[in-house]
């Protein structure tokens, strides 16, 4: 092998590298902060006890959509779908039942309290008019840092 052919391969692995690196970031930047696998733990409210929903979510540009799932209590509502807006890191959404049986449907509005984790509040629609019900929305496994 010559040495012009060496360089060439330098050159040649150098710039595959550098595509490589922009590509990932430029797919990091497109994931956005909410997508992964998220737990939503709801305080109990009088005589409803409390619960924790398996949210999947994905996020492209400012635009969120998913899919949420009841983890405890078991056998107690859901699926529900979920769609959203990221609005200067803070998440607002609505989410409806899939059930068409079930009415439950509401909105939500998160806000950053650390990596991995937002507080806020979800509206539901009851007899008794509209309330307010706190949520603690955690990531799953590994943290992602607030971009």
């Amino acid at each position: 092998m010559s040495v012009l052919t060496g360089v060439g391969y330098v050159l040649l692995g150098a710039a595959l590298t550098a595509f490589f690196i922009k590509a990932f970031e430029f797919w990091q930047r497109r994931r956005g902060r909410f997508t992964g696998v998220w737990t939503a733990s709801i305080e109990a409210i009088g005589t409803e006890p409390s619960k924790r929903d398996l949210w999947r979510l994905h996020q492209v540009g400012q635009a969120v959509r998913g899919r949420i799932e009841r983890e405890a209590p078991p056998g107690r509502g859901g699926p529900w779908s979920f769609v959203g807006r990221d609005v200067n890191g803070d998440l607002l959404g609505f989410f409806w039942c899939l059930d068409a049986t079930n009415r439950s449907c509401g909105a939500v509005l998160l806000h950053q309290q650390e990596a991995g984790i937002f507080q806020g509040h979800y509206l539901r629609h009851r007899d008794r008019g509209i309330r307010a019900v706190p949520i603690q929305l955690r990531r799953r496994g590994r943290c992602q840092p607030a971009s």
